[in-house]
């Protein structure tokens, strides 16, 4: 009976240990944006028109995510392009050459004269750019970029977004 009388005092905490590391919450933060974002999954766009490369409107979405006490910024590069026929292009497929080796191949938008570095020396209509948020904090051990680029390619691969080019830069620089 005293023990019923007695308040609750204690306080039930859940410690979660699913991403106990900070390498395990990186890789789920590079998850996280690319779900948010919406590129998971193989999905196809029809061909581009020759110099749309150029006369197109490029975007770009950015978020920032961190490793440890290092911040970066991951950003997605992208071609608006209409969405009228969208009969192949949200349906998921499986057995298909990607998106991304598709424009490789395709040589209608080779070597555009002003256009990201990625677009025009790979001719991508699509692309993710993960870099350091600050000059300061380049990452110049080689142990820690295999880490860090083998994090994002855990993501990529947990999220089905493999299939497509990444470029991770170390040095904080973006060509242009």
């Amino acid at each position: 009976m005293a023990a019923d009388s007695e308040p609750e005092s204690e306080v039930f905490e859940i410690t979660d240990f699913t991403t106990a590391s900070e390498w395990e919450r990186f890789i789920s933060k590079v998850e996280e944006v690319l779900n948010d974002w919406k590129l998971i999954g193989n999905s196809l766009g029809k061909p581009l028109e020759k110099g749309i490369f150029t006369s197109g409107t490029w975007e770009e979405k950015s978020d920032e995510i961190s490793f440890a006490d290092f911040k970066f910024s991951v950003t997605h590069h992208y071609l608006v392009q209409e969405s009228t026929d969208k009969e192949g292009k949200d349906e998921l497929l499986e057995d298909v050459v990607p998106q991304s080796m598709q424009d490789l191949l395709g040589m209608n938008n080779d070597f555009p004269p002003r256009a990201h570095c990625l677009v025009r020396w790979y001719g991508l209509r699509e692309f993710v750019v993960i870099a350091p948020a600050a000059h300061s904090d380049a990452v110049l051990s080689e142990s820690k970029c295999n880490l860090l680029l083998s994090s994002v390619s855990i993501a990529l691969g947990n999220t089905g977004w493999c299939h497509s080019l990444c470029k991770f830069t170390t040095n904080g620089e973006e060509c242009m």
